[in-house]
């Protein structure tokens, strides 16, 4: 991603002071200086947003740095210019500036207005009651925008920002806005942060819906209309699919529903059906258009030779949810937009199994597999043209037999944040669509083939990592960093979102360096002729991280290494000039 550029947008923001006699002409500049402001969108028109201001976390109006310009207020009826001081005291509650302009004011300010507008009531504390304080903001810039989505942030536009959204809009010390990030489209919180999504089912229409066992062949289906599936199964259906052509476009009004429930999807099975396709396409060229989707416990998809393509953000290939089962085999899925994972499941998860075929992302943000279930996958392909190969949230897990697998990251936040770029991630993101618990990875046999970034990266979660005989391909010097991060994505508090890694390797090829911060902690076993070339912190002893070689492994260095624990034979250990330090001391 290009270096993140300051394309500044100015506004000003208007506030309606409706205070005690006061009528409705009251109107005075308010200035957001250093500050992020946090509300959920009322109304869009256009390029025009109507934003609620929430006050939740110590994110709202109480930790705001607000000015006001030189804009007197109209008089109370039957009330003299000799009559103010009120209203000045008022304006000290208020914690803003009365009669004088603040001397940090920008001095030229574009058309990019806000206006804040407060209910009509005439109590005195009104003003601060953040409950009632909606901005309206008419955005000209549309590359300040970027969209939280899947643990990744990607660039968004004005068509990304929905009713409910919940944003995130930063300003500078020149009352600049710096960033708008969508958040979320609720108005839940978890941690502090903006929550993943509605927890009230919402799965739109059926252009056309099945609720009774049925075969249909050599046909084709198609819906423009939004919040639309092509095809509907519930009500326990038993329905086949043969050879049929699926066409959709009309975009989702709530990519967290389309994510969740299947909204908007080409193909939405649900409701305990069992759906069955064969030899068909599914085409969707719609925002929030999954291929095929499969939700809730007792609901079954089995799919195969059939061809999926999306063109849109958040349209992933096949996806389970709340608890479906879905069955792939020789698939060709292809997908364009950001937030569109080949294989992906969202919050309730669920049991995925893929056997053959071809995997393919390009947007960013997209992984070739996005996991908050349990997905299996064997002897397939699986290509992330933009973005990391593989994503484990929360106690989920991934287990991949004889694959093709390349991930290529390209940073989402720009290359001076402190995003780290990975091949495959095992995190926890606070939403609430994953549960709390060990993510697991484990793959056997094939290949796996890092084209930018560290080969493994795990944060603010416990993971497991097994690699058995996997043809290793980096794109840096780095091959495993357990840490924490910054906690700007909601993932954790920053100083205590470590990560806990178990490696367990089985005849297995290893090279590079091993980082584990002071908040993390690692447990690294060879087995089985294993043989890692490599180093673990070689700056200094951080996290704790203790190394087992079994008598037929070894370890070869290429730079000192700081450990807690070495449990196996130190003639195992090759060293090169170089020294191994477990807990300050030399162990050889």
């Amino acid at each position: 991603m290009k270096k993140f550029k300051q394309l500044f947008l100015f506004v000003i923001i208007a506030i309606l002071l409706v205070l005690i006699g006061c009528d409705n002409s009251s109107k005075a500049q308010l200035y957001f200086i250093n500050t992020t402001l946090v509300g959920q969108v009322t109304a869009v028109k256009d390029n025009q947003i109507t934003l609620k201001i929430i006050s939740n976390g110590g994110m709202g109006m109480g930790n705001m740095n607000m000015k006001m310009a030189n804009i007197p207020p109209s008089m109370p009826n039957n009330e003299t210019a000799n009559s103010s001081s009120q209203s000045s005291n008022m304006a000290s509650d208020n914690n803003m500036a009365s009669n004088s302009q603040p001397q940090d004011m920008p001095n030229n300010i574009s058309d990019n207005n806000v206006e804040n507008q407060e209910n009509n009531k005439s109590k005195s504390q009104s003003q601060t009651e953040t409950s009632s304080n909606e901005v309206t903001l008419v955005i000209n810039n549309q590359d300040l925008i970027s969209v939280e989505s899947n643990g990744q942030s990607i660039k968004g536009n004005i068509s990304s920002i929905t009713k409910n959204s919940i944003l995130e809009i930063k300003f500078d010390e020149n009352n600049t806005i710096v960033s708008i990030t969508v958040k979320s489209n609720n108005n839940n919180f978890a941690s502090g942060m903006p929550g993943g999504g509605s927890s009230t089912e919402s799965s739109g229409t059926g252009a056309n819906t099945f609720n009774k066992d049925t075969t249909l062949s050599d046909k084709s289906y198609t819906s423009s209309n939004k919040d639309e599936n092509v095809i509907r199964v519930e009500n326990s259906a038993k329905v086949n699919l043969n050879n049929v052509s699926i066409t959709k476009t009309g975009d989702s009004s709530s990519s967290e529903n389309s994510d969740f429930y299947g909204l908007n999807a080409g193909i939405l099975a649900r409701d305990k059906s069992t759906l069955t396709i064969k030899g068909s396409t599914v085409s969707t060229n719609a925002s929030g258009s999954n291929g095929v989707f499969a939700y809730g416990s007792g609901t079954s998809v089995n799919i195969t030779d059939t061809k999926i393509r999306t063109q849109k953000g958040n349209s992933g290939g096949i996806e389970v949810a709340g608890g479906a089962t879905l069955q792939a085999s020789n698939l060709d899925i292809e997908t364009q937009g950001a937030s569109s994972a080949a294989i992906r499941s969202d919050r309730g998860g669920g049991t995925l199994t893929v056997k053959g075929g071809s995997y393919v992302t390009n947007g960013t943000g997209s992984p070739a597999i996005y996991c908050t279930a349990n997905i299996s996958v064997d002897s397939a392909t699986l290509t992330a043209n933009g973005s990391e190969a593989v994503v484990i949230e929360g106690k989920n897990s991934v287990k991949l037999n004889n694959c093709i697998v390349t991930g290529n990251m390209k940073g989402t936040y720009g290359e001076n944040s402190s995003e780290n770029i990975q091949n495959v991630m095992i995190y926890q993101s606070m939403s609430g669509d994953a549960s709390i618990g060990k993510g697991s990875f484990t793959m056997t046999n094939g290949s796996l083939i890092a084209k930018n970034g560290d080969m493994f990266y795990v944060t603010n979660t416990s993971a497991e990592i097994n690699l058995t005989n996997v043809s290793l391909t980096y794109a840096n010097g780095n091959l495993l960093t357990v840490s924490g991060n910054d906690g700007s994505r909601g993932w954790g508090k920053s100083g205590s979102n470590g990560g806990t890694c178990e490696f367990i390797v089985n005849n297995q090829l290893l090279e590079g360096y091993i980082k584990v911060d002071k908040i993390s902690s690692l447990n690294f076993s060879m087995k089985n002729g294993s043989k890692f070339k490599g180093t673990i912190n070689s700056k200094g002893q951080e996290g704790s991280a203790s190394v087992t070689l079994d008598n037929t492994s070894t370890w070869t260095l290429t730079g000192n290494a700081y450990i807690t624990e070495f449990n196996g034979s130190i003639n195992n250990i090759i060293t090169n000039g170089y020294h191994v330090y477990v807990n300050g001391k030399i162990l050889k």
